[in-house]
């Protein structure tokens, strides 16, 4: 993978120009491993120059949503070639300057992270009590969608070095740091019928709390399970269907007003 043609620094500054700019977050690296909002702070640059500019800037940054580009797209279907069925599979790639940290969070998705360039210490960890992990979970889909404010209690590390690859499921718990030089890393994302589902589920569990209902999170009971992603399906649906006549009602009154 190392040598790759569009797995060069050079090439990544230049992806900042191609994808939708919402595909591209840069910002400083000298972060705390806990950072609950993610307000982290950005230099005025524009993502180019913080790219080609990364080894002496101290930042971090990311261009997501590469699959949109054929070439890039090919790479994950290689990447991910001996990857069961999947809903849905993504790339992005990230840069990051010496020491540069990611702060602790998890993902929704299956995450295949591929070390291209430089070292990257990853730390993955688990609670050892299940009702602070879901509490985390609970935070991200919920209304101000917050990373970690506690770091688990349980933590394997693993360094990787160009040409590793470090395998991170749904819903871990992980950070990282960088190395002592440029970090260049490609994440392959995938979801699965699994991965969907429990993530329909969490976003479900968030409307009924807020409901005043204490509901269960996935994986306790199938039937459950289903019966609530059914809800948020038919929840979305009728909002989908009243817009229109939201939208015409403004019009009305705007016209009388």
């Amino acid at each position: 993978m190392r040598g790759h043609p569009l797995l060069d620094r050079e090439v990544v500054a230049g992806l900042t120009a191609e994808v939708a700019p919402a595909e591209v977050t840069h910002h400083r690296g000298d972060l705390p491993l806990l950072l609950p909002r993610g307000d982290a702070p950005a230099l005025d640059l524009d993502p180019g120059t913080v790219a080609r500019e990364i080894s002496e800037n101290g930042c971090w940054l990311r261009v997501g949503n590469l699959q949109v580009i054929p070439a890039w797209d090919a790479l994950l279907r290689e990447c991910l070639v001996d990857i069961g069925e999947h809903v849905d599979a993504r790339a992005q790639v990230f840069v990051a300057s010496p020491g540069a940290v990611t702060p602790a969070h998890f993902d929704t998705y299956h995450n295949l992270l591929l070390q291209i360039d430089g070292t990257k210490e990853v730390s993955i960890g688990s609670f050892t009590e299940p009702r602070d992990a879901q509490r985390e979970i609970s935070r991200h889909f919920g209304r101000e969608r917050e990373n970690l404010r506690v770091l688990p209690t349980e933590v394997s590390s693993f360094v990787l070095e160009p040409g590793d690859g470090l395998y991170i499921p749904p819903y871990a718990f992980h950070w990282a740091r960088a190395g002592d030089g440029v970090s260049l890393a490609l994440s392959c994302n995938f979801s699965d019928r699994a991965s969907e589902r429990a993530r329909l589920v969490h976003v479900c569990n968030d409307r009924l709390r807020r409901l005043g209902i204490d509901a269960a999170p996935p994986g306790r009971s199938r039937l459950r399970d289903g019966v609530k992603v059914a809800m948020l399906r038919s929840w979305r649906t009728t909002r989908e269907l009243a817009q229109p006549v939201v939208s015409a009602r403004r019009r009305v009154r705007q016209l009388w007003s």
